[in-house]
């Protein structure tokens, strides 16, 4: 007998607040699948529920996502990079991992989205510096994508001999923003001699994807995860040309037709914080009507409260 499936997302506050935290182990990692997924969905789920007040449950994950790196260095030396666990000079062999380099890029766009959570929680407690026990697995992150970003210079094709055309394209840029969002923010937490050059170089991996994106033909579920290069990343100018053309794209596509739950709440979550309710409204109707599986919808889920919070011009729209 087959199972009724994934249960359809919540769609009030409360509803969401209780299925964040009945995702979340005791250790502080919430239920995803396994490789860079527990660390990328756990860290919008922990993003969300620092909004929300929920500060011991945000500091349990973010110790237990430093944990996790501290202990990759410890098996593998302290050159080991979560998630994979590679040395920064190995970046190379990438190729020959299941998935190749597309998958080490995604792996450095969740170590970087983590980055980019913990520093908003830090800042929102006021916190003059790293806190101890985080300050060593964080600088390992953060050294781990400057490498990244240094090492896939030479090894990534150029944009016209990538596969997968657009969508591949928007999913990688993604990726990236996500790891320029992470070195960014932690710059108010260590010095980091080479980051200027790595974000300009990160940044010129993601402009031309993103004016590639905004014209071209990829559906809109590929298309959505790479409106958060302009926000919350701020890689691109979210008041630019290409940001509101791919944004007037993604309203013009038929709800009814569109899967990917997280995109939605993202549109839905920026909308908001434009101050267009009403088709951030829209989006979170359809987003009712779904049953995503758990990782989409953990990330939905979380996506959806920080729009449902959201307020033009007040803190928690980045």
């Amino acid at each position: 007998m087959m199972g009724e499936g994934p249960p359809r997302l919540p769609g009030r506050e409360e509803e969401l607040l209780l299925a964040l935290r009945r995702r979340q182990r005791a250790n502080g990692a919430f239920l995803a699948t396994p490789g860079w997924a527990p660390l990328a969905a756990g860290a919008w789920a922990a993003y969300a529920l620092d909004r929300a007040g929920e500060v011991e449950r945000v500091r349990a994950f973010h110790r237990w996502a430093a944990e996790l790196i501290r202990r990759a260095g410890a098996e593998r030396g302290e050159a080991a990079w979560l998630p994979l666990g590679y040395g920064p000079r190995a970046v190379r062999r990438a190729a020959d991992l299941p998935g190749g380099r597309r998958e080490w890029v995604r792996a450095g766009g969740a170590v970087g989205l983590w980055l980019w959570t913990l520093a908003r929680h830090l800042a929102a407690e006021g916190a003059a510096a790293v806190p101890g026990r985080l300050a060593r697995p964080v600088r390992q992150a953060v050294d781990g994508l400057l490498a990244l970003v240094e090492e896939m210079e030479a090894a990534e094709e150029p944009p016209d001999r990538e596969a997968g055309g657009g969508a591949e394209r928007a999913g990688r840029a993604a990726a990236w923003a996500a790891v320029y969002g992470g070195l960014n923010a932690m710059d108010r937490w260590f010095a980091i001699p080479p980051l200027a050059a790595r974000l300009v170089d990160v940044w010129r991996k993601v402009q031309p994807a993103f004016e590639e994106v905004a014209a071209g033909e990829a559906p809109a579920d590929a298309r959505a995860p790479l409106l958060a290069a302009g926000f919350p990343f701020d890689v691109v100018d979210a008041r630019g040309r290409s940001f509101l053309r791919l944004l007037a794209r993604q309203g013009e596509e038929p709800l009814g037709g569109r899967q990917d739950a997280p995109g939605l709440a993202l549109e839905a979550w920026l909308l908001a914080c434009l101050g267009r309710r009403d088709e951030a409204e829209l989006r979170w109707l359809r987003l009712a009507e779904m049953a995503p599986e758990p990782e989409a919808g953990l990330v939905a889920s979380a996506l959806t409260l920080l729009g449902l919070r959201a307020r033009p011009g007040v803190d928690g729209c980045p």
